[in-house]
């Protein structure tokens, strides 16, 4: 009998370790297909946008940001890439590593939903879906605002099963980053909420979670003033 009862957490640990190697080479097989041979195709139009951006110095760079149609997070961190390297690989780089931080976190939100076979497979198409792969590889914020829409998923239901200060405190941080990426990412996150609202049973911790999301949206209510000029695109043709 107390064979059987040692030989349970032994077989516990040996599931979680196989769940973790198996975890391990979808997320090095996803950072992969994101980061080789990333600077063989050319600029894209799009991305030769970005690239004179982010080369431009911190105010000139702003300057221009705030007339185009996005909130300044990508470029920042684009800008802090091309100092290092104006090559193509670099500029591209952080989306290609937003990509890939991806997807062990739809393996936690699916493992959350059903179990490691859910984990796994959320990753495995996390890492392999087209419409995942190529933005990543892209001198684009749809990456990075995709990333952070899901670990806001995460970091939001975690935050409402134990609301202290630390999870409360990334919950924060992760919204002002999502925000600060990508315009549609407030819907995603309003729709993240309200889905979670219904959904989940933790309840009694909502109002702190809310609290902390509304934290986190002060950064893009301080940005929006300043770009006042990008309401102009409103209407325009594409």
């Amino acid at each position: 009998m107390l064979a059987v009862r040692a030989a349970a957490p032994v077989r516990a640990r040996a599931r979680l370790s196989g769940y973790a190697a198996a975890l391990l080479a979808i997320g090095a097989a996803g950072l992969a297909a994101r980061v080789l041979l990333l600077g063989v195709q050319p600029i894209s139009r799009d991305e030769a946008f970005t690239a004179l951006v982010a080369r431009r110095g911190w105010g000139g760079m702003l300057d221009v940001v705030r007339h185009d149609s996005a909130p300044p997070l990508s470029y920042l961190l684009d800008h802090l890439a091309t100092a290092v390297s104006s090559s193509p690989s670099l500029l591209r780089l952080p989306s290609a590593l937003a990509g890939a931080a991806a997807v062990p976190v739809a393996a936690a939100l699916g493992r959350r939903l059903g179990g490691d076979a859910a984990g796994l497979g959320a990753a495995a198409a996390c890492a392999a879906l087209p419409s995942l792969l190529v933005p990543a590889r892209e001198a684009r914020m749809y990456a990075m605002a995709a990333a952070l829409v899901m670990t806001f998923a995460l970091v939001l239901w975690r935050a409402l099963e134990r609301p202290d200060r630390g999870r409360l405190a990334v919950l924060t941080t992760v919204t002002a980053a999502a925000l600060l990426t990508h315009y549609l990412d407030a819907v995603a996150v309003t729709a993240t909420v309200v889905a979670a609202a219904v959904v989940l049973p933790e309840r009694r911790a909502l109002p702190r979670a809310l609290a902390a999301v509304a934290l986190g949206s002060v950064p893009l209510a301080a940005w929006l003033p300043l770009a006042t000029a990008q309401a102009g695109h409103a209407g325009q043709p594409f």
